[in-house]
């Protein structure tokens, strides 16, 4: 049994794995043995990297599960760009502020 050092995508995996079809379905998108899907299927095992790209290439409901596992879904991103443009007018609004204190200190 494979060690899984995020409980979250080990929880999550899996499932997304059994909704995208039959450990059979599965292991033909994968180029491997249904033996091998169905432990990852069980949580047994997870996938490698290569494995997770081929699946996300040849399915997209596999490949939406995996972007929301890692939190690069629609939601996730939009949360992120809030953030990011919330950073951007912080870094405005003191910039205009050290121009400011620019001008008056030559002044």
């Amino acid at each position: 049994m494979s060690a899984c050092l995020n409980a979250q995508i080990c929880h999550d995996l899996p499932e997304a794995l059994r909704q995208i079809g039959s450990a059979k379905s599965v292991a033909r998108l994968a180029d491997t043995s249904p033996r091998t899907v169905e432990r990852w299927q069980r949580g047994e095992a997870t996938p490698n990297g290569v494995m997770v790209l081929r699946l996300m290439a040849r399915s997209r409901a596999f490949a939406q599960a995996a972007l929301r596992i890692a939190g690069l879904d629609d939601a996730a991103l939009d949360a992120e760009e809030a953030r990011l443009l919330a950073d951007l007018k912080a870094l405005h609004a003191r910039q205009s502020a050290l121009k400011e204190a620019l001008h008056e200190a030559r002044q």
